[in-house]
């Protein structure tokens, strides 16, 4: 079974504060917070390799405020039919969402193109100077990275996250206006919609690992793991193994999703 997300994009077209989505392993809706018995396994899935012509797709770009110098900001696309699009979104475990617009595509267009046109525009305006703009392919922002943005939201200045949310939002509205100008084969749709996850600190150890370490012990061994599941309300997933009481592998709920399946030991023993 997947890890699903479901929240449509349509959903947050005028904004919404404290962003949860309802998250299911399966049919069974999951309590935030709550931890289930399940059995993991390594089970990715693969992207398609390009956006057909006449599908509706969003352009949207993630805030995180994490070690260095400038804020990072990371641009993606998902498929706006989707019911999890908005929740996909949440499982990258940002500090606010901006969907720079919803387009209907009249050509074919790569997987990352939209997202590799709007780092190059963001990169040359004046907005390159506020933000770091990341994408799918290139440089990576790491996972251990947002879980300890997380692990200390409380120390963040408020007043930071606010001026820092409007300046994403004007970087948006340029986005739009020069993707509308250069882009012969978008159409916008909608624009405007944005959600912030819930912004108090989610109980996260000291000491963790991202799901990686654990992947790569999956891949190797060709087997399932017993342990604990749980989601957070800011996007970040945790599992505990049964074999490793002490250890906790804390990721992006999205990467739970794409790259595991997970059973309920109550509904399935055995894959």
């Amino acid at each position: 079974m997947r890890l699903i997300l479901e929240y449509p994009l349509s959903i947050v077209l005028k904004g919404i504060k404290s962003f949860i989505p309802k998250v299911y392993i399966g049919l069974k809706e999951l309590e935030i917070g709550m931890k289930y018995p399940v059995r993991v396994k390594y089970g990715p899935s693969n992207p398609p390799l390009e956006w057909p012509k006449g599908s509706m797709v969003a352009l949207y770009m993630l805030l995180y405020l994490t070690r260095g110098t400038k804020p990072v900001v990371k641009l993606g696309t998902v498929s706006a039919y989707s019911l999890e699009s908005a929740g996909i979104m949440w499982a990258q475990a940002p500090l606010y969402a901006k969907i720079v617009g919803v387009f209907h595509l009249t050509r074919s267009v790569g997987l990352d193109e939209l997202e590799e046109h709007g780092q190059r525009m963001l990169k040359s305006s004046n907005y390159g100077s506020i933000f770091s703009f990341v994408i799918r392919r290139g440089v990576q922002l790491d996972s251990s990275h947002i879980v300890d943005m997380w692990k200390n939201v409380g120390n963040l200045d408020k007043s930071i996250i606010k001026e820092y949310t409007t300046k994403l939002n004007e970087a948006s509205e340029y986005l739009l206006s020069e993707m509308l100008k250069r882009l012969n084969y978008v159409e916008l749709i909608y624009d405007g919609a944005w959600f912030e996850p819930i912004q108090h600190l989610p109980e996260i150890p000291q000491n963790f690992r991202t799901l990686k370490y654990l992947l790569n012990e999956l891949r190797e061994k060709r087997r399932s793991i017993k342990g604990l599941f749980s989601a957070t309300s800011v996007g970040l997933c945790v599992f505990a193994s049964d074999y490793e009481q002490k250890v906790q592998y804390i990721d992006l709920c999205r990467e739970f999703t794409y790259t595991m399946k997970i059973i309920l030991r109550s509904e399935h023993e055995d894959f």
